[in-house]
């Protein structure tokens, strides 16, 4: 059996902070380490040295948001990985937080099994975006990156921006002029070049190498 996934957990609420204790006690995939009321008492335990693999932060806390927290966490701690989790997010949160190096946005409402899995597969080195609803305003958010520029062939490069475009298979075969099989055959060779798991890491990879630029309007 595999050890528990060390955890931590930033929420300023008491009530969802509680609650969200209770729940994950059932779940051996995970063992919290600590639960933190906010940004700067989350910093101030990782400073102490409790280390967890994985931090769940809200995003709106009073004394330091988890915006601050996870560029700072980021940057000092660049091996912890954050899920970002709110029940008011909005488009450009939900960017900030993948530009300052968040693996995953989720919903407070979303169930606490859901959040195991998602907690799991980030510890895996997954990102995780998939229920998001904001779309192409989140692809658009992202065209800002400070890294140089990616060296992928051209053919592949236009099927990533394809893809970061939010286009199928199909649309993509008939705007290229190439088959579908093709495409598929493509998107391995991207997954493989790249590292990504899924859609969002490839999306993750162009954003990382200046590629978002050239996503049309």
């Amino acid at each position: 059996m595999h050890n528990p996934i060390a955890l931590a957990i930033a929420e300023d609420e008491p009530h969802y902070r509680d609650i969200l204790l209770l729940r994950l006690r059932k779940f051996k995939q995970v063992q919290v380490l600590f639960a933190a009321a906010g940004g700067t008492e989350l910093l101030q335990q990782l400073e102490k040295g409790k280390m967890p693999q994985v931090v769940l932060m809200d995003v709106r806390m009073p004394d330091m948001n988890g915006i601050a927290a996870t560029q700072l966490l980021h940057t000092k701690f660049p091996g912890i990985k954050v899920v970002a989790w709110s029940q008011w997010d909005t488009a450009e949160e939900v960017a900030q937080m993948i530009r300052c190096g968040a693996s995953a946005f989720i919903h407070k409402v979303q169930p606490v099994e859901e959040v195991v899995q998602i907690i799991e597969s980030v510890a895996n080195g997954h990102y995780h975006l998939a229920d998001n609803p904001y779309g192409k305003e989140l692809v658009n958010l992202l065209i800002d990156s400070p890294t140089p520029t990616a060296k992928l062939p051209n053919r592949l490069t236009e099927v990533l921006l394809c893809i970061c475009n939010q286009m199928n298979s199909r649309e993509i075969s008939v705007k290229l002029g190439i088959s579908e099989e093709c495409v598929k055959g493509y998107r391995k060779d991207l997954m493989r070049i790249t590292g990504a798991k899924n859609m969002v890491g490839l999306v993750q990879y162009a954003m990382e190498h200046r590629l978002m630029a050239q996503v049309s309007q």
